[in-house]
């Protein structure tokens, strides 16, 4: 099974020299979206690798300890997308789930996603920082670190932040721009830098 895996990520690498010749084939002879049909056909490569299918992935995205993220039927991840597990960690992505262009997943402690989430265009998910609390020694000594929760129906506004240990409510939702350091309940829409409750979703 580990032989297999490293086949299909070496099949991945060496492909995409061609998969941009096949976008501009596609683009040029079926006046398509050249860029969508190479993504496509790249998702079907990943797909075996992860064992899921209608997988899209885009170009510029990078997978850390690929081995350890567990990705899901339907799943979407956009261009320049970052995801990170580590060799004692997950990172675990539900079904119908998308990643928009330029977020970051960086899973030191561990990340759970939900299906239906909508991850909008440069978020920033943190499973690790720095500490604060002890006055006596150095703040680069001291470490914060927590898996981050994302349950089900989810919608994240783009250039969120959200700190270690954080668990997100189903059906919830994240205004653009938002600091989450705290937990969010179900069924609210929060909003700020801290966030707050800016009402509940009735």
């Amino acid at each position: 099974m580990v032989i297999f895996r490293v086949i299909i990520i070496i099949m991945a690498i060496l492909a995409e020299p061609f998969l941009k010749i096949f976008s501009r084939f596609v683009s040029f002879a079926f006046n398509l979206n050249g860029n969508l049909a190479t993504a496509i056909f790249r998702g079907k490569i990943y797909g075996l690798y992860w064992n899921c299918k209608d997988l899209k992935i885009e170009e510029n995205t990078l997978f850390v300890y690929p081995r350890n993220i567990f990705l899901s039927d339907h799943v979407k991840i956009y261009n320049g997308v970052q995801i990170s597990a580590y060799k004692d960690t997950k990172v675990e992505i539900g079904e119908r789930s998308h990643i928009a262009k330029d977020s970051i997943i960086s899973g030191f402690a561990g990340v759970k996603i939900g299906s239906n989430c909508a991850i909008s265009s440069g978020v920033r998910m943190y499973t690790i920082s720095n500490d604060i609390k002890d006055v006596d020694d150095l703040i680069i000594n001291q470490r914060l670190f927590g898996t981050i929760h994302i349950a089900d129906n989810v919608l994240i506004g783009a250039g969120t932040i959200i700190f270690p240990g954080v668990e997100i409510g189903e059906n919830s939702v994240i205004a653009a721009g938002s600091v989450v350091n705290k937990n969010v309940g179900a069924n609210e829409i929060v909003g700020g830098s801290p966030i707050r409750l800016l009402k509940k979703r009735t």
